[in-house]
């Protein structure tokens, strides 16, 4: 059972409406400047007076009357949710009827948090702020074993707000619900590495997020990367299915079985050498654990000579320039190299290939390239001049600090 009080996270910017020493004072004003046009903001301020006061089935219903006057009211809708939790929280607490209430109340905030989102994207207006309320509809649904959508929220809340600790700590929790122990893992060490060890609050939760690193260190096998990276593949999540299979194999480098799945989820991104290096990997290996079956040996075989004539020196530049996008400079310089081993006057292959070397600092041979692409290039082309200055002006930077 989750204490909601301490989970939850407010509002900073409807708090921001009230100081602490002043609060009833505020609420008081709003309520006498609106008491004779009683529209959202009226019932909003009354709703306001009564979570103060810890009333919270008569908050949510002055929230309630709120948002029929106006169903887009933003901080009706926050706090709407935000009392329908603690709500919830009380009922499982004195044991009302918890099955039954609990879902409702919770139900209830995840329907107002979500509504909140949808009225803020459609006003384009989501903003740093806008976290307490990704993570309390994540809060939600994972209370109600929605953790598919829980971990997606939980992912939105980090994104707005990368040093909440106890986003970490849910997206984690989220995780292992659903069998996703190593990103789980990441997720709770790095909760570990923002928490503050001071706070006696903190002490229970830190001590369960250390268990759950340590249980989960001993469930990462490559086994367990095996399945995920097949639940991945069935999911369509390719790219992810990849970095499984690739760390089953660092960790078991004989398991054949994973060289033909990682040829088929590179086959399926369009990363075709790869594809076609682990299926004659696959076809190379003794069994291990799974036989080879005669169609995947056949279909390998099928695949890798459809794959060499897909090949040419343009796919390896075109990969290179992937590649280089997501940061992966040394498959990127392969990828050029091949590119040039096929078509030796490729004048961009060069030219990339340099800007990929000076970004690992391998300035002699950036240099080197560098000169060979301006020896290649077609100097009356508008378009390449941009390049071309760019070669000659780092050609000279380096030339003067040789």
């Amino acid at each position: 059972m989750f204490d909601y009080d301490k989970l939850l996270v407010k509002s900073s910017t409807a708090l921001a409406r009230f100081n602490p020493k002043a609060r009833k004072e505020l609420v008081v004003r709003g309520l006498n400047a609106l008491s004779k046009v009683r529209d959202a903001d009226f019932y909003f301020f009354k709703g306001e007076e009564h979570r103060m006061q810890g009333e919270l089935n008569e908050a949510i219903s002055c929230y309630g009357k709120a948002l029929q006057i106006d169903p887009e009211h933003e901080d009706s809708l926050f706090w709407m949710g935000y009392c329908c939790m603690l709500d919830a929280e009380e009922k499982e607490r004195i044991g009302d009827n918890p099955e039954l209430d609990n879902t409702i109340s919770t139900r209830r905030a995840a329907s107002a948090f979500q509504k909140l989102i949808d009225v803020r994207k459609k006003k384009d207006s989501i903003g740093w702020s806008s976290y307490a309320t990704y993570y309390n509809l994540g809060l939600a649904q994972y209370h109600i074993r929605l953790y598919k959508k829980a971990r997606e929220n939980f992912k939105q809340a980090i994104e707005l707000n990368p040093d909440d600790a106890w986003s970490y700590y849910m997206l984690g929790s989220s995780q292992v619900k659903i069998y996703l122990y190593h990103l789980a893992l990441k997720n709770f060490e790095t909760y570990l590495s923002l928490v503050d060890h001071e706070l006696s609050e903190e002490q229970q939760y830190i001590t369960s997020a250390q268990k759950q690193v340590e249980w989960l260190r001993r469930q990462l096998t490559d086994d367990y990367f095996f399945s995920v990276g097949l639940d991945f593949w069935n999911n369509g999540e390719y790219q992810e299915a990849v970095e499984c299979y690739e760390k089953v194999i660092e960790m078991n480098p004989n398991y054949t079985s994973a060289y033909y799945n990682l040829a088929l989820a590179h086959d399926k991104i369009g990363i075709y050498h790869l594809a076609l290096k682990n299926f004659e990997t696959y076809l190379n290996l003794d069994n291990y654990k799974t036989p080879k079956t005669s169609e995947c040996v056949e279909y390998a075989k099928r695949r890798i000579e459809e794959l060499k004539e897909l090949l040419t020196y343009a796919y390896f530049y075109n990969i290179g320039i992937k590649f280089w996008k997501k940061g992966q400079y040394k498959e990127a310089i392969e990828c050029y190299e091949h590119a040039i081993e096929l078509d030796s006057s490729f004048a961009a292959a060069y030219y990339n290939l340099a800007i990929t070397q000076d970004t690992l600092n391998l300035h002699n041979l950036a240099l080197d390239n560098f000169e060979i692409y301006l020896r290649l290039e077609n100097y009356e082309l508008a378009e390449k001049q941009q390049f071309i200055t760019y070669a000659k002006n780092r050609m000279k930077e380096k030339k003067r600090n040789v």
